[in-house]
């Protein structure tokens, strides 16, 4: 019988292969325990197109087009499961996007797996931000639909739920500890997953928190510190993963991997002497979030070495190209240093996307013209250091963050976290909807490759149409 069997649930449109099952995997294993992992997700993403869109809308917007299709994939998935008579179901709830999936495969355990024990854990759990208080693991324990629910960190709780404790305080509560030393923690397991099934790259975390204090953010609320790895060791086992799966690419899950710069400049200063001796073919390249420091705190040396240490494209929370907004914001840099920043790294062939927020609560026409003038300042570096510009959906005014706190009197909420009015400036969603549209356009204009989230912001503006 297995011990633990990890699932990865719809709808999360993304084709990277997914971080925590492999480090609940390498977890189980160090402690003594057998899992295996399915991920459910990918297999999702993969289907014909009647499959991908009945998940779609049924993740995205509760909407059943399709019951018996939703059916028909959920009991093959039992199947499965059934087929591998483990103890206890893992539930991965990455987003709350993924909790409809949750739901009805929690109904279907409950009635075709009724022995077996289900653990609910991710970010996915809590819908209002990772900082909420409410959470749907809660819920589903009262409702019978699992018998566990890891709020944030799970690698000390699942050891305890796998040992039988049953009075600990490291599941089935809102309070949880931060883990002080990620070193400790042993190296995901990768055995169970099928890389070819994904984008041909590894996950791997270096940090959690974050060393900013934005206003709009509650990764800083819910991580109360910033910890992060020994350089050396993120890079020792970047090497030792490679050499085992023939993979060399990877992908860090950190908000940001220069929070410490002196882990950081052991980290590419080990990889970079690891990528000068690699054989043509084995260099190790990677990709993360990253921060802009003020000109001078990351030297041209740190660049050079970013770059020997493999380096493909860095994501970097810009948010906006107005200063006044920025420094509301508290991200600490100019649009000097943006510029001086990206003249090193177009010296060294480093590429970035630059991610944005539009609609900051402060946010007015003026802003939105001066972004426009930074654009135009920027287009030496359009589609060579900056790949794209990314645009999510407008700015969602999260509970328990700065932002919450700051203009809990100025805010009319709506329905959804970005479907908000600020009384003052008179900031509305469709006003927001319309800025991204100029800057978008205006961004093209000018060279720029521009991203959006898709699927959020139909939504959004599927939403307002019918209001």
């Amino acid at each position: 019988m297995l011990d633990l069997l990890f699932l990865s649930v719809p709808f999360t449109d993304s084709t990277t292969p997914p971080a925590a099952p492999a480090v609940i995997s390498g977890v189980a294993k160090a402690n003594g325990f057998s899992s295996n992992f399915i991920d459910w997700n990918i297999e999702i993403l993969k289907s014909e197109k009647p499959v991908l869109k009945a998940f779609r809308e049924f993740s995205i917007t509760n909407r059943v087009i399709d019951k018996q299709l939703l059916i028909d994939k959920t009991n093959k998935l039992i199947h499965k499961i059934k087929k591998k008579s483990p103890k206890f179901v893992g539930i991965s709830v990455f987003t709350y996007n993924c909790l409809p999936a949750t739901k009805l495969l929690c109904l279907a355990l409950r009635v075709y797996c009724p022995e077996v024990k289900i653990i609910l854990g991710g970010q996915g759990l809590a819908n209002n931000g990772i900082n909420s208080q409410y959470s749907w693991g809660e819920e589903a324990l009262t409702q019978n639909l699992c018998d566990y629910w890891v709020k944030s960190e799970g690698e000390k709780a699942i050891v305890a739920i796998l040992n039988g404790e049953h009075n600990s305080n490291l599941f089935n509560t809102n309070v949880w500890t931060q883990i002080d030393n990620l070193d400790e923690i042993p190296y995901p397991n990768y055995n169970d997953y099928n890389f070819d099934d994904y984008e041909k790259s590894i996950p791997v975390t270096a940090s959690r928190g974050c060393v900013r204090q934005c206003t709009f953010c509650d990764i800083h609320e819910h991580w109360k510190k910033f910890v992060y790895r020994d350089g050396v060791s993120v890079a020792t086992e970047m090497i030792y993963q490679a050499s085992r799966l023939g993979i060399n690419n990877f992908a860090f899950t950190d908000s940001l991997l220069n929070g410490s710069m002196k882990a950081y400049r052991d980290f590419v200063t080990t990889l970079a002497d690891y990528n000068r001796q690699a054989e043509a073919g084995k260099k190790i390249t990677w990709s993360s979030q990253f921060i802009f420091r003020p000109i001078g705190h990351m030297t041209d040396q740190d660049w050079k070495l970013t770059a020997d240490a493999g380096a493909v494209s860095l994501s970097i929370g810009v948010e906006s190209f107005s200063e006044e907004i920025r420094d509301h914001m508290k991200k600490k840099f100019s649009n000097k240093d943006i510029i001086e920043n990206l003249e090193i790294m177009q010296k060294y062939g480093l590429t970035c996307t630059f991610l944005m927020i539009v609609g900051y609560v402060t946010e007015t026409e003026k802003h939105i013209q001066e972004t426009k003038k930074m654009i135009e300042k920027l287009k030496p570096f359009a589609n060579n250091t900056i790949t794209s510009i990314q645009y999510g959906s407008t700015l969602g005014i999260l509970p328990g963050t700065p932002l919450a706190r700051m203009y809990g009197d100025e805010i009319i909420p709506g329905d959804q976290e970005n479907d908000w009015v600020n009384i003052t400036t008179g900031s509305t969603l469709e006003k927001r909807l319309q800025w991204i549209e100029e800057l978008k356009k205006h961004a093209i204009k000018h060279g720029f490759t521009v991203k959006r989230d898709s699927t959020h912001q139909s939504l959004l503006e599927r939403n307002k149409a019918l209001a």
